[in-house]
């Protein structure tokens, strides 16, 4: 907008005689982003709210597929998804209508504009002159009214995130007064473990074991035998339904949910890689009170194998790593996540199938490097791939015919 407002001043400066020629391109440079912002403020928040709900509800649908089969509700809870995503699809389409709109009244303005031009300019040179710069600002007014019909969704996400921004500086607080936790943790054990979901429903039972820092410990089994439910007790979002999971020797019962979150890091199965830089996906590690410095980049990216690629890019660190981390392979971006993880100075660190996805050379490389970079921490790698195990790991064996056995 800045721009062709400035371009209608030197419409003025070089031709005054065409000041009707700078008024039509800086009410074009108005109109355009206005309409847009206007037209989408209702479905651009509601697209950040269907988004979130949508991928919600997904995950939790492929989490709990086996079950859903086995009761019969799989078609019922596919079909609530499905509804879903066509709603934002025609959020969608409305808004790319919007922007074609907007597009459209940004190419009349210029167009108008420039018509005029040499009507009202003095000399042909002028006339030449102010046409030009006139159809070069089409491009600025229509970026200007892509980003305007942005501005509700981007307002929508910023709520969000100072609402968890603030939530997440209560917890640090907590973490920092130790809340019933040592200052290091470096013993973590399941004693007669049993875990349950809303129905009561035990889906594990009897885990027993224990991993001392550095130490690992592996968890196995088959798809539907708890794994991901053991998990989500280790990060503290499930309580026991008997027995205990110990960190340090504290029950997570007895500590505040925020403060062991800062100490346990989560690197998922799909890990999410923003479109941004390689520093901007490393600097979310930490909140802006510890901000991650570039010294801490280089050195865990090198402890991850990814130091070649930043090096070998002349944008060094603010090399883009594109939607979903699609200019990276499958093993940088996993390389990225565990990086992003260990960042996070956490105690324990889990690992959900860090190499579910990749071929078997590829998975023995990252595992290779996730083992030097995880330094002394304790780890629970969450894999059935057995090359991802050393002797010296501790192995937790889930089942649905016996109960888990540690070894």
């Amino acid at each position: 907008m800045l721009v062709t407002l400035a371009s209608a001043a030197v419409v003025t400066a070089v031709a005054p005689t065409a000041w009707p020629v700078a008024v039509a391109l800086a009410v074009t440079g108005v109109v355009a982003p206005l309409l847009a912002w206007l037209a989408g403020r209702r479905d651009q928040r509601a697209l950040v709210a269907g988004a979130t709900a949508l991928t919600t509800r997904v995950a939790a649908l492929a989490d709990a597929a086996d079950d859903l089969r086995a009761v019969g509700a799989d078609a019922a809870a596919v079909d609530v998804v499905d509804r879903l995503g066509r709603m934002q699809e025609r959020r969608e389409r409305r808004q790319a209508s919007v922007a074609a709109a907007a597009s459209l009244v940004a190419g009349i303005g210029t167009g108008t504009a420039a018509v005029l031009a040499p009507l009202l300019a003095p000399t042909a040179e002028a006339a030449a002159v102010a046409a030009l710069l006139v159809l070069a600002c089409l491009e600025p007014v229509a970026s200007a009214a892509v980003a305007a019909q942005r501005i509700p969704a981007l307002r929508a996400v910023l709520s969000r995130l100072a609402a968890g921004g603030a939530s997440g500086t209560a917890g640090a607080a907590v973490a920092a007064a130790g809340a019933d936790l040592p200052p290091v943790v470096r013993r973590l054990a399941l004693r007669d473990l049993a875990l349950a979901w809303d129905d009561g429903r035990p889906v594990v039972t009897g885990l027993d074991a224990e991993v001392v820092a550095p130490g690992w410990l592996v968890v196995d089994g088959a798809s539907g035998a708890g794994k991901t439910t053991l998990v989500t007790a280790l990060l503290g979002d499930l309580r026991p339904a008997h027995g205990a999971v110990l960190a340090g020797g504290s029950d997570l019962r007895d500590v505040d949910r925020d403060a062991w979150r800062a100490r346990v890091a989560w690197c998922p199965q799909e890990a999410h890689v923003f479109d941004s830089t390689v520093r901007a996906n490393l600097l979310v590690a930490r909140p802006r009170t510890d901000p991650v410095t570039e010294d801490e980049m280089h050195a865990v990216l090198a402890s991850v194998g990814l130091d070649r690629v930043v090096a070998d890019a002349a944008e060094g660190l603010d090399l883009r790593v594109g939607r979903h981390g699609s200019a990276l392979s499958g093993g940088e971006r996993q390389r990225l996540a565990v990086a992003r993880a260990i960042l996070r100075r956490c105690d324990v660190l889990v690992l959900d199938e860090p190499t579910a996805h990749l071929d078997d050379a590829t998975a023995d490389a990252v595992m290779r490097d996730v083992r030097r970079a995880a330094g002394d921490r304790i780890v629970v790698l969450v894999s059935h791939r057995a090359a991802d195990r050393l002797p010296e790991d501790r192995v937790l064996t889930l089942g649905r015919s016996r109960l888990p056995v540690a070894e």
